[in-house]
């Protein structure tokens, strides 16, 4: 059975949204990005201050700094991102989130490259893990991904290769650690992102093509009803008709659960 979907072409390689898709998903979701955005820096930085106890055993050494950085540091930074998040734009909300996770991944980068003390280099387990929560706040929103992961791993690989005292075939590893660590995360954000862009693009045209039809679905499978009001049907009767395609290669099986 045939149905209409956008050119895959209007996708670029970066998966970004369509100008109206765009304004239509920011309409749909952006109070629930803000609430998910909160929720989330108040889990990471609970889990993130935890590492307090660890500097116990790994970083005597510079314990106090340790503490300090976290406590004064990274955390008041944080609840000022929490704060701001709901009262600025979404273009700037975002890229905020990408400094603020950059920012809480560079910490143990230093503290790793700082230390002296003997167990220091067990550490170097904590990056990934910063990684792979900076990558969950960034989810569908895959440029900055690739800005922040990109960042992670410059950082994280120079200060294995210059740190101190650290025998050569543990900087080696720790530099494949690294370099594998950003593939599952960036991998998982594509597949989860591809899907719902695409639907919603496929959607948007859709509607154009039927009328506009009212779809009773919620936004992970489809463009929301809120988009078929009068100023959205406007933008998207501007569009350039959209043509019949097969369905496309996330129709297969696919609940629409992301």
């Amino acid at each position: 059975m045939s149905i209409t979907a956008p050119s895959p072409a209007r996708l670029d390689r970066f998966l970004r949204f369509e100008a109206d898709v765009d304004v239509a998903y920011e309409q749909e979701t952006g109070a629930h990005r803000v609430s998910e955005l909160r929720r989330s820096i108040v889990v990471g930085l609970f889990v993130y201050n935890i590492y307090n106890l660890t500097s116990i055993f790994l970083l005597p050494d510079i314990l106090e700094l340790s503490v300090v950085l976290r406590i004064a540091g990274v955390t008041p930074v944080s609840l000022v991102l929490m704060w701001l998040v709901g009262r600025v734009d979404a273009v700037l909300r975002e890229w905020l989130v990408t400094i603020g996770v950059i920012n809480a991944f560079a910490l143990p980068v230093f503290l790793f490259y700082w230390s002296d003390a003997g167990l220091s280099a067990f550490t170097f387990g904590e990056l990934p893990l910063t990684l792979v929560f900076g990558n969950m706040l960034l989810m569908l929103r895959f440029r900055r991904a690739i800005v922040f992961t990109m960042a992670a791993v410059v950082l994280a690989a120079a200060a294995a290769v210059a740190k101190a005292g650290l025998p050569a075939d543990l900087k080696t590893a720790f530099l494949i650690q690294i370099a594998t660590g950003v593939l599952q995360p960036l991998r998982q954000l594509a597949w989860r992102s591809e899907p719902v862009l695409f639907l919603l693009a496929r959607t948007r045209c859709k509607e154009r093509c039927t009328h506009r039809q009212p779809i009773q679905q919620d936004f992970r499978g489809s463009l929301p009803d809120r988009c078929t009001d009068r100023s959205s049907q406007s933008s998207l009767a501007r569009q350039r008709p959209c043509d019949p395609v097969q369905a496309g290669p996330f129709d297969h099986g696919h609940d629409g659960r992301y």
